[in-house]
């Protein structure tokens, strides 16, 4: 079979694209660089940060999880997710997720250990790795997520979570809680003590 010369351009222009495109095996997120995760940061709080990535993260969670597990070796599972919050609501384990391109996210409570943050905005995301950290707040910016090569940078659409086993720090309320109840069961003891 022969094919017409307008045929035959678009069989060479197709063979060419294919080409062009990156080799990506299914199940592997897709580089959305520029911009570089660290963008928009002078001195980062985090470890390491990963990204940007195209898409959704909530979208991807088993891709998300094997390029946390590849980046840094952590070696989680999807019971390490500990949450997601969409930008103007709260919701365990943020108070606040502001919809901005910079500011700070708030936490529930204070968190310690090792910690992975998600931030996405427009298409894209990018990870931020915090080793044996305490986490109560953190700041961003969305340079680091959206943006690059002249496009604008995207608010924050959400935020996610995923943690180590780590352990929430007691509040000032609840250890004093704590102490005067300790003390009131000390005091019981020396008055029994000293009533026989």
């Amino acid at each position: 079979m022969r094919l017409k010369p307008s045929q035959s351009l678009l069989v060479t222009a197709l063979l060419a694209a294919s080409l062009m495109m990156p080799n990506i095996a299914e199940g592997q997120l897709v580089s959305a660089q520029p911009p570089a995760c660290t963008s928009g940061y002078t001195l980062p709080a985090f470890t390491d940060c990963s990204g940007a990535w195209v898409g959704n993260d909530a979208n991807q969670q088993v891709d998300v999880l094997a390029q946390i597990n590849s980046d840094w070796s952590l070696g989680w599972t999807v019971a390490n997710l500990m949450g997601k919050t969409d930008a103007g609501n709260s919701g365990d384990p943020f108070s606040v997720v502001p919809g901005t391109t910079s500011g700070t996210i708030q936490f529930s409570n204070a968190y310690q250990g090792t910690f992975v943050l998600i931030l996405k905005g427009g298409n894209a995301f990018s990870m931020y790795l915090f080793e044996n950290a305490t986490l109560s707040s953190v700041d961003f910016d969305m340079a680091g997520v959206t943006g690059g090569n002249g496009r604008p940078v995207n608010g924050l659409s959400h935020a996610s979570l995923w943690g180590a086993e780590g352990t929430v720090v007691p509040e000032p309320a609840t250890v004093f809680l704590l102490g005067t109840g300790l003390l009131g069961l000390g005091i019981v003891g020396y008055r029994r003590r000293k009533e026989t």
